[in-house]
């Protein structure tokens, strides 16, 4: 399978998985007003609807986002693996307070948290 079509393919997946994200996936495209696939804009709306779960206290589903895309990761895949850490992981949580960046990095399953802190440093909150 080729670079485009294994991104498409988890792109698809999230979308079927959480609805919701789907959609706001496909306003970030049209926001952005970028060609009908950009998958570094789709992670990001993915990412900003992680962190929005975490902001308005839905911690189970940011903990669903966070698993799915822990499940997602496979540090063979070199191409997938830094779209995601790039685009979905580094952007999570900036625009959370400290109190709720640790209450969220508690959440991290361990993939996503070596991503995270090799991004923010071991111990940013």
């Amino acid at each position: 399978m080729s670079p485009d079509q294994r991104i498409r393919s988890l792109l698809d997946a999230v979308a079927r998985q959480f609805p919701a994200v789907g959609e706001a996936m496909q306003r970030a495209l049209v926001s952005f007003d970028e060609a009908p696939f950009e998958p570094s804009f789709m992670l990001e709306a993915f990412s900003r609807e992680t962190t929005a779960a975490v902001r308005d206290g839905s911690l189970p589903v940011a903990r669903e986002h966070l698993q799915f895309m822990s499940q997602a990761v496979d540090p063979n895949d070199q191409y997938l693996f830094e779209l995601i850490d790039v685009f979905y992981v580094e952007p999570l949580f900036v625009s959370l307070s400290p109190e709720e960046r640790r209450k969220a990095r508690s959440l991290l399953p361990q993939s996503l948290q070596l991503m995270y802190s090799r991004g923010h440093g071991p111990h940013s909150a």
